[in-house]
């Protein structure tokens, strides 16, 4: 029977037995695949019991290792996903793309660098592979079975069991003398032989190219951080050690550092998405980062069941991806972004990555939220004069956010044309609906109706689509729409289980019940799209929703694509048709003049300057002092962002504002007047007179004859933070001082796109102080002043550099 085993560490296949165990003649280790016991027999309980011997293989020869790799399942899991994103309207080149990312990225981790070697491992996630390809055996607990002899044999069976332990304990003993003796008398005679052999020839005879094929390896990025934790010496014991004997160093990911754990070189869930989003971004698709979150969240991309993904023969070997659910974090815009950046800089395809079309997707944003074409047009002017760089880099530390730069554009002009300050885009709102009620020439953009509009197709998606119900609110408050969602998503990926009698009984039992009292409403169905809530609420406005429901179809029915903002840009056409008989009031600013210029201090400087003023030595001296007021405030800690805050003298600054800009006003109050005289065709007389008599720009006049009319974009308003030094709950703090009709538009676009509001916001307010204070969009932008807040020196370079 011993003819049938090898040696685990030799391959020797010649055995001895000694006392029920097989030694190995070469190296006498003791195999663990065969032994010899001895089983009681008992036949009469009269009678004394019987022994007789028989030889059992406990364990069968090692069968070749048919397990999957991780390498392997993530390549299976990875063709999966392009093919579906293929069928949500991707490229069909998108494979070909991702194909050659995956084996360079192979390649640059030494998986796949020569046929003749075998593949290099990470530091963690790396048991499985180890065990596959090296045949590193697994830490297991060896469990003794515990037997229950008879009452009448037990001492018996002691005092035998011990007996004959002992005995082969003095057998091996006397094995190990010796076979030391023997090796003393060899050592002898081979001394002169060993001494005139070369230190090179011992090394061979050392470690033999078999051995070393057993060793582990490790790829570089591997190596590099296991050498921050250990010496090269100890190093070398752990990669010897294929039998996983070593327990002083567990590699974990709460061992090695975040940077490696979290780095590019080990392969995660997110790794894989991110190959996605890189090879759509090098293919220059339509599909964007948002649409490719949106998607999973959706249930149309797979994210967490992948096991359809495998051939239904290799589901019992998916042993080296099981760490594909270990993480709950879902898949954020900030973290891909990162990630992204960090595998196109290992792979060495940064120069590959263009910018997608940024007018494209400024036109289908614009669609996406229902806003008038002028919009877009005006977005077209701003990017064509002052066109972004966003380039890729190696040094970049993430991807540039090309979906919240076109919004912020959007977001800009928006701003500038109603001021968003909470009383000008109502008053704006009221001009243009007195204009569409006494005119039937053009319909000019009602701000109010179309935030309405906004708002109610979130309210009726929210009602009727689970995603969007459960992104807008945790805590879903139907339970039939999360129902409903569930079934499907469960069906799509149902697998057949096994079931005994008992759970079948009820199964059974629970599929009648909801036959009976379950019934749940039909199902809406809702097609992929990259418009997603223009579509729905298209879908919607066309379903058996609406009437079941009795909503509000013809604010469903709005299109303001059409709809002008002439009443802007040549108000004095208007005024002079509605206000014939009233003098005009021109205003160079926005509706609402409660305006507090205050000042943010960089919380991140603030608390490194009190970090090293606590540690600074302080003498005192004997005599008692009193501490001024002053002296008590530098010494208290910045920690919440309204302890930076301080106010400035706002009624001097707007009154040095208005002087120092009173030629521009004029320059442009002309420029208004002729393009009313253009646009109605009346003589110089009746213009000019339209000038001296009906339009001024005191405010002390006869209030009952008096129109006032706003530019708000003569006098833009920020408020500028660098939101990457303060936490989550503080800038939410800091945007609820926003007015209202702004913090709805963030909301809105970062929604669109799946991005956190703060995200958002840290890149509106690059574009913010950029368009402000560095673009060069006409020639008074070339006359600017030398900016003397370094404050506000640091967001115009954090601007610069991001641009």
């Amino acid at each position: 029977m011993a003819d049938n085993i090898t040696c685990n560490v030799c391959g020797g296949t010649s055995f001895h037995k000694e006392s029920g165990f097989y030694y190995c003649n070469e190296c006498q280790t003791q195999s663990q695949d065969i032994q010899e016991r001895v089983f009681a027999i008992d036949e009469d309980a009269t009678e004394p019991t019987a022994r007789t011997k028989s030889s059992k293989k406990l364990r069968t020869a090692k069968k070749v290792d048919d397990r999957l790799t991780s390498w392997e399942c993530y390549n299976y899991v990875l063709r999966g996903l392009v093919d579906e994103l293929i069928q949500l309207g991707a490229d069909v080149s998108l494979k070909k793309t991702v194909h050659v990312l995956w084996f360079r990225y192979l390649h640059k981790l030494e998986v796949t660098n020569s046929p003749n070697e075998f593949p290099k491992l990470s530091a963690i996630n790396s048991k499985t592979d180890a065990e596959i390809i090296y045949g590193r055996s697994a830490k297991r607990k060896r469990g003794r079975s515990k037997r229950t002899p008879s009452p009448s044999s037990s001492s018996e069976a002691v005092t035998d069991s011990s007996v004959s332990r002992r005995e082969r304990s003095k057998k091996r003993r006397s094995l190990v003398l010796a076979e030391y003796d023997d090796f003393n008398a060899t050592l002898q005679s081979t001394e002169t032989s060993l001494l005139n052999q070369s230190l090179g020839s011992l090394k061979s005879d050392e470690t033999s190219p078999k051995d070393k094929d057993k060793y582990l390896q490790y790829n570089k990025y591997a190596r590099k951080e296991l050498l921050k934790h250990l010496t090269k010496n100890h190093l070398k014991t752990h990669i010897k050690d294929v039998n996983s004997t070593r327990t002083c160093h567990k590699l974990t990911a709460k061992s090695l550092s975040t940077s490696y754990v979290e780095g590019p070189t080990i392969l995660s869930r997110m790794k894989i998405y991110a190959f996605l989003y890189l090879g759509l971004l090098i293919n220059k698709d339509n599909i964007q980062l948002g649409d490719l979150i949106r998607f999973v969240r959706e249930g149309r991309l797979s994210y967490h069941y992948i096991d359809h993904f495998f051939p239904e023969d290799l589901h019992e070997k998916l042993t080296g991806i099981k760490s594909w659910n270990d993480k709950q974090a879902f898949l954020s815009h900030y973290r891909m972004r990162r990630t992204t950046a960090q595998l196109a800089q290992l792979l060495d395809v940064t120069t590959y990555v263009p910018i997608p079309n940024l007018l494209y997707l400024c036109r289908r944003y614009c669609h996406e939220l229902n806003l008038p074409d002028e919009v877009w047009g005006y977005c077209l002017n701003l990017i064509a004069k002052v066109t972004p760089n966003m380039k890729l880099t190696a040094k970049s530390t993430r991807m540039p956010n090309y979906e919240g730069r076109v919004l912020s554009f959007i977001m800009f002009v928006l701003k500038m044309m109603f001021s968003l300050d909470g009383e000008t885009e109502h008053h704006m709102s009221q001009f243009a609906q007195k204009i569409n009620d006494n005119t039937a020439n053009e319909t000019m953009f009602v701000w109010n109706d179309w935030m309405y509009y906004i708002h109610y197709r979130k309210l009726i998606l929210t009602q009727h689509h689970f995603p969007t119900n459960y992104s807008d609110n945790p805590l879903p408050v139907n339970p039939e729409l999360s129902t409903i969602f569930l079934n499907n998503d469960y069906m799509k990926n149902e697998t057949e289980v096994k079931l005994n009698r008992e759970s079948d009984v009820i199964k059974t039992l629970l599929e009648k019940f909801r036959d009976t009292h379950c019934q749940l409403p039909q199902e809406l169905t809702l097609s992929s799209t990259l418009t997603p809530f223009r579509t729905y609420s298209e879908t919607l406005r066309t379903s058996h929703v609406v009437q079941d429901h009795r909503y509000l179809t013809d604010v469903l029915e709005q299109n303001f694509c059409k709809h002008s903002l002439k009443f802007l840009t040549s108000p004095f056409v208007y005024l002079d048709e509605l206000y014939s008989d009233c003098k005009i009031l021109l205003k160079h600013r926005g509706a609402n003049n409660r305006i507090n210029i205050i000042k943010f201090k960089n919380l991140q400087t603030e608390r490194a300057l009190w970090r090293k003023h606590a540690k600074k030595e302080i003498f005192v001296n004997t005599s008692v002092k009193t501490v001024s007021v002053d002296d008590k405030e530098v010494k208290k800690r910045c920690n919440n962002l309204e302890d930076t805050v301080t106010k400035r003298n706002t009624r001097g600054i707007l009154k040095n504002f208005n002087a120092l800009n009173k030629s521009s006003f004029i320059k442009h109050k002309k420029y208004l007047i002729e393009a009313f005289k253009q646009k109605t065709n009346v003589i110089s007389n009746a213009t000019s007179s339209f000038n001296s008599s009906r339009l001024s720009t005191q405010e002390r006049i006869d209030k009952t004859l008096l129109t006032v009319h706003y530019n708000p974009y003569e006098r833009y308003w920020l408020k500028s933070l660098n939101v990457n030094s303060v936490s989550n709950k503080e800038f939410l703090k800091f945007l609820h001082t926003f007015p209202k009709p702004f913090r709805d538009l963030l909301t809105e676009c970062a929604r669109i796109t799946e991005q956190d509001t703060k995200e958002l916001f840290d890149e509106f307010n690059d574009v913010e102080v950029y368009l402000c204070y560095v673009a060069k969009v006409c020639d008074s932008d070339k006359r600017r002043h030398k900016v003397a807040n370094r404050e506000l020196l640091c967001l115009i370079n954090k601007a610069t550099k991001a641009w």
